[in-house]
């Protein structure tokens, strides 16, 4: 019996007898070499895909009246350890070789082990996946350098990625203090929900979120403080200028009331997330941006260039030193999101010469000019999303 693999001509074939442990040998060695000419017809036309057969039987070899059954295995594989196509005796239906290939590719070989075996071959390429922005981040030595990478996934490892900018993690604080009433109340038959709260907000120093209390008279459970805390740090998970992170802020539990059958934990976070989305939009929401320092080595003929260039990039120049490799290093600090290209800037103008080196320092203001701009791209990235 035969079946065959559209588009790629290759086929299982199961042989049915009486068992004869010679005539099996003799059956198993046919079917392996003809699965194995076909692979090899087919290794001409595709030479990028790596390809194993194994042949196994679908029954024990063992005396008695039943028909064994023999099935040639193909494996079609990338590497010795990763398998992207693999069908057996099991398979009822041979799938579309090419569909299940596409199938595989997009479930099994995952872009992280492509990326394993990419960096195995070249140490220079390095990959990390942000936990912040959750984007997978891919670098080099330059734009050059990526786009070798990227057709070197594609053609090896059939792995096929889209490029963007990695994306700035910008955070939100306040500038004012404000005080606000959230109240959560819903009746649905039987026990309701009912949770009070007065929560006062301001700006601290820092780039943490602080709670405190200071209710007088019992108005709020001792019991519901932790969840009205935790109802303000679910909500500060989402600015309300982008969505993104609140940082800067203290908020003080003031005063509330209770029910003493329909309150409950799940109630008092939900007051106080809508304490804060009532108090938050006027307490100066402003947006934070990254602030990195730079240190570039660069000739001395090509210091100004670089002054000019980190002016240009809204940056400020702190210093320039000497270095022990006979370089000058300026020394300032840059916002994070005008340094995407500053790699290969540095290498075109010192003609390969220079480097640098970048480290996040603190959260700054972002200018109000450009709040517009960050604004509408964190609605296109969907940073609204996940709030309640």
């Amino acid at each position: 019996m035969e079946k065959q693999l559209k588009g790629f001509g290759l086929f299982r074939r199961s042989h049915e007898s009486a068992v004869d442990s010679a005539e099996v040998k003799q059956n198993e060695n046919r079917i392996f070499q003809e699965v194995c000419q076909l692979v090899r017809a087919f290794r001409e036309k595709h030479p990028s895909v790596g390809y194993a057969v194994r042949l196994e039987r679908s029954a024990p070899l063992e005396p008695g009246p039943a028909p064994s059954r023999y099935s040639a295995w193909l494996i079609v594989s990338l590497s010795r350890n990763q398998t992207i196509l693999e069908s057996g005796p099991d398979t009822t239906e041979w799938p579309d070789a090419r569909d299940e290939i596409t199938r595989v590719r997009g479930k099994k070989l995952t872009v992280s082990d492509a990326y394993a075996r990419l960096i195995e071959e070249d140490p220079a390429i390095r990959f990390v996946v942000d936990p912040e922005t959750k984007q997978q981040i891919i670098s080099g030595l330059g734009t050059q350098h990526l786009e070798v990478a990227l057709a070197k996934l594609k053609n090896k490892f059939g792995v096929e990625i889209t490029l963007e900018n990695p994306r700035v993690p910008y955070r939100e604080s306040i500038r004012k203090s404000c005080k606000a009433q959230g109240r959560h109340k819903k009746q649905t038959g039987g026990h309701g929900q009912f949770g009070d709260v007065w929560i006062q907000f301001e700006p601290i120093e820092g780039e943490g979120i602080e709670f405190a209390e200071n209710v007088f008279g019992g108005s709020v459970p001792k019991n519901f403080f932790p969840a009205v805390e935790k109802g303000v740090r679910q909500a500060a998970e989402h600015g309300v200028l982008a969505g993104y992170p609140m940082v800067g802020m203290k908020a003080t539990l003031l005063d509330g009331s209770y029910h003493p059958v329909d309150s409950s934990e799940m109630a008092f976070i939900m007051a106080a997330k809508l304490a804060y989305k009532a108090a938050i939009p006027e307490a100066g929401p402003v947006l934070l941006e990254p602030i990195g320092a730079l240190k570039a080595h660069v000739p001395a003929d090509n210091t100004g260039d670089i002054m000019g260039e980190v002016t240009k990039r809204r940056g400020r120049v702190l210093g320039m030193n000497p270095d022990d490799d006979g370089l000058q290093v300026v020394e300032a600090e840059v916002p994070v999101a005008e340094m995407q290209d500053f790699t290969t800037f540095l290498r075109q103008l010192t003609q390969g010469r220079g480097y640098f080196t970048f480290e996040f320092v603190r959260y700054e203001t972002l200018p109000q000019m450009l709040e517009n701009k960050v604004i509408e791209q964190a609605k296109a990235l969907g940073n609204f999303a996940d709030e309640d």
